[in-house]
């Protein structure tokens, strides 16, 4: 359970780079973790759910949309130059 929570934190850092610290400092315990890893887990969850709105806001562009689109063909498209 502890390895489960602790890789949701480290995907959450995208969005939430004040996490970041706390969820490089708890993967290292993640092969033997103890009780007390354990509870600074339970910490920084807390400070998640008492905090919902802090974190980095991305809005859907049309860069985005076409950055997304390059990522799954597997190769790199230069720009159109009429999207900017």
């Amino acid at each position: 359970m502890y390895r489960k929570l602790v890789g949701k934190l480290i995907y959450l850092t995208t969005t939430r780079p004040d996490l970041s610290f706390a969820a490089q400092a708890l993967g290292q315990f993640s092969h033997q973790p103890r009780t007390t890893n354990m509870e600074a887990l339970y910490r920084v969850l807390t400070y998640i759910k008492l905090c919902p709105g802090k974190g980095l806001h991305f809005q859907r562009t049309i860069a985005s949309v076409y950055l997304s689109t390059v990522i799954v063909i597997g190769h790199l498209v230069p720009y159109p130059k009429d999207m900017f």
